[in-house]
C-alpha cells in the first residue's frame, strides 16, 4: 500500500474513480514488483504507466502531472488498484479508522477545554465575571 499512501488526496480519489470507470486499457507484470500498463486519461489520451511496488517513487507516468517528477498520479493509483483490487477496501478501512481516531481525539480535547473553561469561570469573582461579560457584549457589537 506504499504507493497509495504516497499519493496526494486528489490523486488517490481520482485514481479510485479511474479504476471504477475501467480506464485501464491493459497491463502486464514486468517482474515480481513492477507492472506496466496503459491508462485512459481525460480527453481520451492514453498514458504509459509503470509502477514499482518496492520503490513507489520510482514509478513513472507520461501524463502532464507526473512526467519528469517523482509523484504518484491518478493513473498510477488506478493501475495499482486494477492489479490489487483488495487495496481499495483496505485503504478505505484505514481512512475510516483514522477519521474515527481523529474524532475521538477531538471530542476528548473539547471536553478537556470545556473543563478548563468551567474551572476558570468558577475561580472568577462576581465583579470579574461581570466585567468579562460586559467586554464580550461590547466586542460582539463591533463584530
Amino acid at each position: 500500500m506504499k504507493l497509495l499512501n504516497l499519493a496526494s488526496n486528489n490523486s488517490f480519489w481520482r485514481g479510485i474513480d479511474y479504476h471504477h470507470e475501467n480506464r485501464i486499457i491493459s497491463w502486464k507484470e514486468l517482474d515480481k514488483n513492477c507492472y506496466q500498463g496503459n491508462v485512459k486519461g481525460s480527453n481520451d489520451a492514453v498514458y504509459d504507466v509503470k509502477i514499482d511496488m518496492v520503490h513507489p517513487k520510482k514509478s513513472v507516468c507520461n501524463c502532464p502531472f507526473a512526467e519528469g517528477r517523482r509523484v504518484i498520479c491518478k493513473h498510477m493509483v488506478a493501475l495499482d488498484l486494477e492489479i490489487f483490487p483488495e487495496k481499495e477496501q483496505q485503504m478505505l478501512d484505514y481512512i475510516e479508522e483514522q477519521n474515527q481516531m481523529y474524532e475521538q481525539e477531538y471530542e476528548q480535547e473539547m471536553q478537556e477545554r470545556e473543563e478548563e473553561i468551567r474551572e476558570f469561570v468558577m475561580r472568577l469573582s462576581k465583579e470579574e465575571l461581570r466585567q468579562m461579560l460586559i467586554q464580550r457584549m461590547i466586542d460582539d457589537l463591533y463584530d
